[in-house]
């Protein structure tokens, strides 16, 4: 708290609104994004979280055909699976930029921009479940779908099968495998490859575990199908056949469930990758 008051209080960025906004915030994953973001504004350098493990230099992050004298910020493609922008559930998760690795000159616009983004989910969200903004009650999905958008329009046109980087208004963009190979989706290749810039290992926190995703009761999660099109496709098709059914049948399921003792699956196409779970 007293970083937040020195650098956006009356003898910083007199930013009251912002210090006011992070004291009455009491989700730990919601004050670390907000602190992540303040920290980077008010500062400058590259940020990774805790389980990010380095494979290149950081001066490999820019190319050398570009000039680093023009270049304000450095971020990476995470997921690249457009097809799915219109699903229930993958669509706000479907075209978004790296969050665990990034670089910035400091006073950067983007930056605040995503803290008045979050501001405004998490006012909106608190309004919605009736409660101050201390108690708002998060799951996994209702944070994914914030963490997608930084409240700016963009066309994911020009990020989609991004072969080599590009500067879109002083932002670097790097392709997929840069700053997120190996996650058996997205094109994003593997950990070996010299694009590689760095390795998430996704094990820095528990915050998925306590604010879960959407679980369906028979069939689970549609992420366990890592954005592969025929094991979604059977996941929304078994969730519609299961939604139409009688009580007594969807109760007859359910009990099958419990008694087999785990959560089925959803039936993986042959050589699917079920290892990362965004």
């Amino acid at each position: 708290m007293n970083y937040i008051e020195q650098h956006y209080g009356p003898g910083g960025l007199d930013r009251i609104n912002i210090v006011d906004f992070y004291r009455s915030v009491n989700a730990t994953i919601i004050k670390a994004d907000l602190l992540r973001c303040l920290i980077m504004y008010a500062e400058e350098g590259v940020y990774a979280d805790i389980d990010v493990e380095a494979l290149r230099q950081v001066h490999m992050f820019i190319p050398d055909r570009y000039d680093e004298s023009e270049i304000d910020m450095v971020s990476g493609v995470e997921i690249d699976q457009p097809e799915f922008k219109d699903h229930e559930i993958l669509g706000g998760k479907s075209q978004t930029f790296c969050q665990w690795t990034y670089m910035a000159k400091p006073q950067q616009a983007v930056m605040l921009k995503l803290v008045e983004s979050i501001q405004d989910w998490l006012t909106n969200l608190a309004k919605k479940q009736n409660v101050p903004i201390g108690e708002v009650v998060l799951d996994f999905d209702e944070m994914n779908e914030r963490s997608s958008g930084t409240g700016t329009s963009i066309a994911w046109d020009d990020f989609h099968d991004l072969r080599e980087s590009k500067v879109v208004g002083g932002n670097l963009v790097l392709d997929v495998e840069a700053f997120a190979a190996g996650q058996g989706h997205s094109d994003s290749g593997n950990h070996n490859a010299r694009g590689a810039l760095v390795k998430h290992h996704y094990h820095a926190s528990n915050w998925p575990s306590r604010h879960p995703r959407f679980s369906h009761p028979v069939y689970s999660e549609v992420e366990r199908c890592n954005w592969n099109a025929e094991c979604v496709k059977k996941w929304d098709q078994d969730v519609e056949i299961f939604r139409l059914l009688p009580p007594e049948e969807q109760q007859k399921r359910l009990d099958e469930k419990e008694a087999q003792g785990s959560e089925p699956q959803p039936a993986p196409a042959p050589g699917l990758n079920l290892a990362p779970l965004l």
